[in-house]
């Protein structure tokens, strides 16, 4: 009995001890927290095919000379701003996201552009039998082949630089003249170039979906210097080309594998009923038709001699949030340009025919109304329509000895273009866009040394603006 009251006692005990609560250290230990990590989404990759097209400016500068052997013995030499006018561009490419940060890619152009400038001195009296006219130089097409690399600002902006190889062609300047200073009459052809250079320029491309993007983009084009020799008629001809070249490009973007990135804060859709107000810059180029008359013995008619300025834009506007994903709205423009040294001139056999000031924008308003449709609830595609007022800068000028300064009418007429809108915060939004001002024609406007003058100019603009908008709900 001794044995079995030990035994009974020590399985009571083990019982009393399994069943005491249990002390700090004796707990069992409870599972650690892992810290949370951050939110992960999976993004479309930059790593894509494209193809695409563009519309905006050209302006072509450069220096053509020539220098005629006997019996003319005369040297033709025209130095500035040879044209400027619309250009449309196509692209295609592909592009490789190295990381979360870095792109790179490479790309293959054709631009186009729609430049047709023409100088004509006449005159209506017989005996005098003066004339002479002039075709410029005048970019046609051509190649690109370069690359690019840049930074993503976001998982869907991308800010580049680009470079390339350009081989484009130009259809030269032509010359004829009669009795001119009393020149035995010629004409000289400058034969159509194919020049080789180099192009440089950057953009930022918003990526609209996985598939669609849009970029602004400016490049400057180097042509180098080409001379071309006429034997037949004792010619020799030296042309300096350069380019500058401003788009607004939509391009279709094939496949991209999805990539990790953290993950946007979650948000409401924006609201973009409200105020706003921009700054933004740009490019103009402009294109005008001229007529002067001096003294009813000499008339001189110019088409496409225009110029092109970098300007500067103030904007503010009100947006209306109808219907879904469609947004009307009103807005003004206060645009503002430069007036830079640049000048245009032709000269014969070292007399003078014309020397005048490239024609740049002193301001111009806008007030104009736009709607487009939500893309996506921060990104917009617009049209736009308006009226606009011009005050072009005082322009200097001698022409065939008749020199002065010209101090331009307004112009008054319409403008028409379209743009996209990203939203980068709820209230801070950057905007791209293309807008094309035909002018009305001003006749019998005063120009020292002439008994009258016409004009109708038109203007290709393109702008990259930042806004900030006071968005009500």
């Amino acid at each position: 009995m001794t044995i079995y009251r030990a035994a009974r006692a020590a399985l009571i005990g083990l019982a009393a001890f399994a069943a005491a609560p249990a002390t700090a250290a004796d707990r069992p230990k409870m599972p650690v927290k892992a810290p949370a990590q951050p939110a992960v989404v999976a993004v479309a990759s930059w790593t894509q095919f494209y193809v695409g097209g563009g519309i905006g400016l050209n302006a072509e500068t450069g220096r053509t000379s020539v220098t005629a052997g006997p019996p003319i013995s005369a040297v033709f030499n025209v130095d500035g701003l040879e044209g400027a006018n619309l250009g449309l561009s196509a692209t295609a490419g592909f592009d490789l996201q190295l990381s979360l940060l870095f792109v790179v890619g490479a790309f293959a152009d054709y631009d186009w552009s729609h430049q047709n400038t023409t100088l004509a001195v006449s005159s209506p009296i017989d005996a005098l039998g003066a004339t002479f006219s002039a075709t410029t130089a005048r970019l046609d097409g051509g190649w690109t082949i370069g690359g690019r690399a840049g930074v993503l600002l976001a998982p869907d902006v991308l800010l580049y630089g680009l470079g390339g190889f350009t081989r484009m062609r130009l259809a030269n300047w032509g010359i004829a003249t009669a009795d001119l200073f009393a020149q035995t009459a010629f004409s000289l052809q400058e034969p159509t170039q194919t020049l080789n250079g180099h192009t440089v320029g950057a953009g930022i491309e918003y990526r609209l979906t996985s598939n669609i993007s849009l970029r602004g983009e400016y490049r400057y084009v180097s042509l180098g210097r080409a001379t071309t020799v006429d034997v037949a008629n004792k010619l020799v001809w030296v042309t300096d080309s350069s380019a500058h070249i401003g788009r607004i490009v939509a391009a279709y973007r094939f496949g991209g594998h999805g990539m990790n990135a953290p993950a946007p804060p979650a948000r409401m859709p924006t609201a973009w009923t409200g105020f706003y107000g921009s700054i933004g810059f740009g490019g103009d180029a402009i294109s005008r038709q001229v007529h002067v008359d001096i003294a009813d013995t000499l008339a001189l008619d110019a088409t496409g001699l225009g110029g092109a300025d970098v300007a500067g834009t103030v904007m503010a506007g009100f947006d209306y949030n109808f219907s879904g994903g469609w947004v009307a709205g009103i807005f003004g423009v206060l645009d503002v340009g430069s007036n830079g040294t640049a000048k245009f001139a032709i000269a014969v056999a070292g007399q003078s025919i014309v020397s005048t000031d490239l024609v740049a924008i002193d301001r111009s308003w806008t007030a104009a109304g736009r709607i487009g449709y939500l893309i996506s609830p921060d990104a917009l595609l617009y049209v736009l329509a308006g009226y606009t007022t011009t005050t072009f800068h005082p322009v200097t000028y001698d022409l065939l000895g008749a020199a002065g300064t010209a101090d331009l009418p307004n112009f008054h007429g319409v403008t028409i273009g379209g743009g996209f809108e990203k939203l980068l915060t709820d209230h801070v939004s950057v905007r791209a866009e293309y807008r094309n001002t035909r002018l009305d024609t001003q006749s019998g406007f005063p120009v020292p040394g002439f008994d009258g003058a016409q004009a109708q100019p038109t203007i290709n603009a393109v702008r990259l603006l930042l806004a900030y908008r006071l968005a009500t709900k």
